[in-house]
């Protein structure tokens, strides 16, 4: 599974990204600590899903979505603010709350892209 991890924050994409990978060799991870350089990554290796922050310095999360939704591609919202979801404009959102339990984010993405554990 290709997935991408966006967060400013570097600590906790090393933290997602060490979990996950603890969990299952099943996933190819990559880390942006940008909302553009996520898009970079995006138009040279389009992921399975992405793992995204919503507060981000110069492009936010919402802007990312609206991109990535526009190319088809699964977003898994991960938090610390649950009214910023509440809030938001798109429909349908999948989302977990900070701090994430990693066996939970890993059956979310399970669920989200229909692979069985």
């Amino acid at each position: 599974m290709k997935v991408i991890i966006v967060d400013d924050n570097k600590d906790v994409t090393y933290s997602l990204r060490k979990g996950l990978l603890s969990i299952s060799e099943d996933y190819e991870i990559k880390e942006a600590n940008s909302g553009m350089e996520c898009l970079e990554l995006v138009k040279k290796d389009k992921p399975d899903i992405v793992l995204l922050d919503i507060m981000m310095p110069k492009m936010d999360g919402w802007a990312v979505a609206e991109v990535l939704k526009s190319r088809g591609i699964p977003i898994l919202f991960i938090t610390g603010k649950a009214n910023m979801i509440e809030e938001s404009k798109f429909r349908d959102i999948e989302y977990l709350l900070k701090p994430v339990d990693i066996k939970e984010l890993d059956a979310r993405i399970r669920k989200i892209l229909k692979i069985g554990s």
